[in-house]
């Protein structure tokens, strides 16, 4: 099975050890599984990825983080835990598209390769997470949705 992860750029700290840990704990631990995808943005896709990393022990179980241009266009914050994934796709978008629409097209390139979406969001529905479980919801995948609260 392979998973898309979506969240929020803006939660509480303390939803790491609360929400984002145990949550990819459970998810890395399914030995049915394969492939994991994240966004590579700051907040959760850097931190789910990062819990991901932790918790990995299946070396079959492979970790792909999508960007929308380059690994250096994104937050110089991401790029240490970026690189630590099996594989990273720069979609490169740069000069093709504004940087909003190159993000819906990150979203649906990941969504259209899941079997299931992991949404870890604070409730904002104007997010691109919130995009993305509406892109699911299009292609009638499972999405499954957890509550991280905001500073």
């Amino acid at each position: 099975m392979i998973y898309t992860i979506t969240g929020s750029r803006d939660f509480a700290e303390s939803e790491y050890k609360r929400v984002i840990m145990p949550t990819m704990k459970l998810l890395v631990e399914n030995p049915r599984v394969s492939c994991i995808y994240f966004g590579g943005a700051r907040g959760v896709d850097t931190k789910a990825l990062l819990a991901a990393l932790n918790f990995r022990k299946d070396p079959t179980l492979k970790f792909v983080v999508v960007v929308p241009y380059t690994v250096e266009d994104q937050p110089p914050e991401t790029h240490e835990v970026t690189r630590l994934a099996d594989e990273v796709v720069e979609l490169n978008f740069r000069g093709k598209m504004q940087y909003i629409p190159a993000l819906r097209k990150r979203n649906q390139y990941m969504v259209d390769r899941a079997d299931k979406l992991l949404a870890l969001s604070n409730g904002d529905k104007q997010s691109g997470t919130w995009q993305a479980i509406r892109m699911a919801h299009k292609q009638d995948k499972p999405v499954q949705i957890v509550d991280i609260r905001v500073k």
